[in-house]
């Protein structure tokens, strides 16, 4: 049985991702996102999930070659779309304008 190199798994998690995927994996602690999943976004919890695991294996492969590798706590958070962000502003200024500003109590 032949274990996967380190490419093999980088090209699995990329498989994974899409460009307009909602989630993303990043550290807990720092908010960085290591490669192999630096920049990448996951269509779906299920698919963020598999790649946090490949994730795994390359980074303890990796320090296994590289002991200075650090560590990363990895979670997925979901990203909300710039539009939707926009939309939600919108929405905010209109009401604002229509009933002027809430304080709240």
């Amino acid at each position: 049985m032949h274990a996967d190199t380190l490419c093999d798994i980088r090209r699995r998690i990329e498989r994974r991702s899409t460009d307009t995927g909602r989630y993303r994996i990043a550290c807990a602690r720092t908010g960085n996102s290591p490669s192999p999943i630096t920049g990448l976004r996951f269509p779906n919890r299920d698919a963020a999930c598999e790649a946090v695991q490949d994730a795994q294996l390359y980074l303890a492969r990796l320090r296994a070659l590289m002991p200075e590798t650090p560590w990363y706590d990895l979670i997925i958070h979901e990203v909300v779309p710039v539009d939707e962000v926009d939309e939600v502003q919108l929405l905010s200024k209109a009401f604002n304008a229509l009933v002027g500003p809430q304080e709240l109590e």
